[in-house]
């Protein structure tokens, strides 16, 4: 048995404890185990969860690694920062880079948060169409009913396979955080963090690393790049330290 991506065990433990316990009972019919993840819990954390006490660890070292440059911006009010980049985008005001003397334009995408609520806030206040928006949350009866009262013709959407079209706007939560690939040729990445909401104040750092290679396209130039919006609470770390 291989168990991917490994780390939410821990990381997803203040809400998903019951999951995880009934995950790792189930494992213990199984005499070969591998723990697998991109992401690895620290090491000490590691050692204070019984179930890997005595395992053997394994860390692989990459020696060509791409890097991907964090753009974080504080705003008080995170949501109404993401208002303005669809906004942003609506009125055709596109990022861009300079790729071999030509401007490419970035004229696609997809914003990750971790509240569906404040995705329907953000379709609503910027009247967007179910012909531009891609909404990807997890599959509940909950999340259904909540898209339904968008109107007519809004539906939970799917990660676009290789080749398919991409819409303007892909809102994701993070049930497309580790692992979902994403093969836009020209679409940027917006993480928005608002720390009112419980579940987008935990462990935002991993979440950071796991959506930064989302972007499986080499020919997408705006994969090396993320726009992190943030609010905080009392406390907020120097650029040294977040680096």
């Amino acid at each position: 048995m291989v168990v991917d991506e490994f780390h939410y065990i821990l990381g997803d433990a203040s809400f998903k404890s019951e999951v995880n316990l009934r995950l790792l009972d189930s494992l213990k019919e199984y005499p070969h185990i591998t723990y697998l993840s991109a992401t690895p819990i620290l090491d000490q954390f590691i050692e204070q969860l019984d179930v890997l006490k005595g395992v053997v660890y394994y860390q692989l070292k990459w020696e060509e690694k791409e890097t991907v440059e964090v753009i974080r911006e504080k705003s008080p009010t995170p949501m109404a920062a993401g208002v303005g980049i669809v906004s942003m985008y609506k009125r055709g005001d596109y990022p861009v880079l300079l790729v071999d003397g030509k401007q490419v334009y970035s004229k696609e995408c997809i914003i990750f948060l971790n509240s569906v609520t404040n995705i329907l806030n953000i379709i609503k206040q910027c009247e967007l169409s179910p012909e531009e928006v891609n909404i990807i949350v997890g599959a509940s009866e909950d999340n259904n009913k909540l898209i339904k009262e968008l109107g007519e013709g809004f539906n939970k959407g799917r990660i676009p396979l290789r080749g398919e079209k991409h819409k303007m706007f892909t809102f994701c939560t993070s049930t497309s955080y580790a692992g979902c690939d994403f093969y836009s040729e020209c679409a940027s990445t917006f993480v928005i963090s608002d720390n009112r909401k419980l579940n987008t104040t935990i462990d935002i750092g991993t979440d950071l690393v796991q959506i930064a290679g989302r972007q499986r396209l080499e020919s997408n130039p705006f994969r090396k790049r993320l726009y992190f919006i943030y609010n905080t609470g009392i406390e907020d770390i120097d650029d040294t330290t977040f680096e």
